[in-house]
């Protein structure tokens, strides 16, 4: 007899690796854990212009996590100053 079990999900809450040994560059699903938006919502600010990417073709969209650290800490100061 033949055991099914469910497919093990990634948690959404694992530890952070150090800084030296994080990926330089980010797919949808982790900018979107990141930023705490679904990936849908992701890949819609990419079709709008609204966040830094790099583009490697019309279906593959890669995000350099400098860039969005940059982008985000950009976005918060606007924020503060139009406050």
């Amino acid at each position: 007899m033949r055991v099914l079990r469910w497919p093990r999900l990634r948690s959404p809450h694992r530890e952070e690796k150090p800084p030296e040994t994080q990926a330089r560059y980010l797919v949808c699903e982790e900018v979107a854990g990141l930023l705490r938006l679904s990936p849908k919502t992701i890949y819609n600010m990419v079709y709008e212009g609204r966040i830094p990417c790099i583009r490697l073709s019309n279906k593959c969209v890669r995000f350099d996590r400098v860039e969005i650290e940059k982008w985000l800490k950009r976005k918060t100061q606007k924020d503060l100053t139009l406050s």
